[in-house]
């Protein structure tokens, strides 16, 4: 069977080259919102870890929780600042509404949904319809999961060890829900 390029993977009357170019631009502002949110809240955390006493004498302060930066807990989080995740749901939901557009494309026109179901390969239609909709999902997942790590490692390596408070990430576990939602509301202990 002949490679195909992933461009070509879409349906009639639409361009591949641009669907893809649209995904990995979404999945890089969705990077760059991502970094903005948790390197703001971090650099604010960072800045209040010391203070100078009456006689000159250092003084370490407990670094906030990491859950607390990435706006999973909300001792930080309020209305106004969003998590630091929050783009990428919304980029799942944008893969989910492209799929639906790309199904929706065989209904137009030649109406080509007939043609597509009398090929003797049965997957084409599926593989035109979800192709760049299931890269945009993968990316945003992985993206997801390799910045929570980069986050964590940032913020092991940036914290001196005296400020780090015991248990960062059962507190990010025990948050995880809120990981991705913003604007919630919730009583801390």
């Amino acid at each position: 069977m002949k490679r195909r390029r992933l461009c070509d993977l879409v349906p009639p009357w639409s361009d591949g080259k641009v669907q893809l170019v649209l995904a990995l631009l979404c999945l890089g502002i969705g990077v760059l919102s991502s970094l903005y949110c948790y390197l703001s809240q971090l650099e604010t955390a960072w800045g209040g870890l010391s203070y100078v006493g009456e006689q000159g004498e250092l003084h370490w302060t407990a670094m906030t929780d990491f859950a607390d930066l990435i706006g999973a807990q909300g001792a930080v989080s309020n209305w106004f600042s969003q998590p630091a995740f929050f783009a990428f749901p919304l980029l799942i939901l944008a893969g989910l509404a492209l799929a639906g557009y790309n199904w929706a494309c065989f209904w137009r026109g030649s109406r080509s949904i007939y043609l597509m179901r009398r090929l003797p390969d049965r997957w084409e239609l599926a593989r035109r319809c979800l192709t760049i909709p299931l890269v945009l999902i993968l990316g945003a997942v992985v993206l997801t999961v390799a910045l929570l790590a980069l986050y964590y490692a940032i913020y092991l390596w940036g914290t001196p060890a005296q400020c780090l408070r015991p248990g960062q990430l059962e507190k990010l576990w025990a948050n995880f829900g809120y990981l991705f939602h913003p604007f919630y509301h919730r009583v801390l202990p």
